[in-house]
């Protein structure tokens, strides 16, 4: 699959930053709650526990800012929603924010949306819910669209 051109240039000189593990822990929420508008707080302890853990699992993952704390156990949410603030800025392409939620962008879900699509003959229109809520297949076949772009 081809990755949108958006996604593409994102990711395409640098494979290691927040700004992959932020991508992922939408992906993740997205998987596990079927919401397309996200709680901020949920995305921002999906990114920290993913620093928390890999950091106890002995993998290497970068540290914490400078000045900020000395290892990710001692890093808060709210010092986690700020550090998001630079990754979330550098994707505002694909990304929609608000104080409260965190999406991808219309364009962006549309794109993976009709690309599966076209491969599975499957049609798809915007969510079903006007609080854009996503149900059963519909949205399976976003995050699993949205998560083969990120990963292609």
């Amino acid at each position: 699959m081809t990755l949108p051109v958006e996604l593409a240039s994102i990711f395409h000189n640098k494979r290691k930053s927040y700004k992959m593990v932020l991508i992922q822990s939408i992906l993740d929420e997205y998987r596990e709650s079927y919401t397309r508008f996200l709680p901020l707080d949920q995305v921002a302890e999906r990114f920290l526990s993913y620093y928390q853990k890999s950091s106890v699992e002995g993998k290497k993952v970068d540290s914490p800012p400078n000045g900020v704390a000395s290892s990710w156990d001692e890093f808060t949410l709210s010092q986690t929603k700020s550090l998001l603030k630079t990754p979330i800025d550098a994707l505002s392409k694909i990304l929609e924010i608000t104080a409260e939620t965190i999406t991808f962008r219309h364009h962006i879900g549309t794109a993976s949306h009709k690309q599966k699509a076209e491969r599975t003959n499957v049609s798809i229109g915007e969510p079903d819910s006007p609080r854009g809520s996503y149900t059963g297949s519909e949205a399976k076949l976003y995050t699993d669209t949205a998560a083969a772009t990120v990963k292609a």
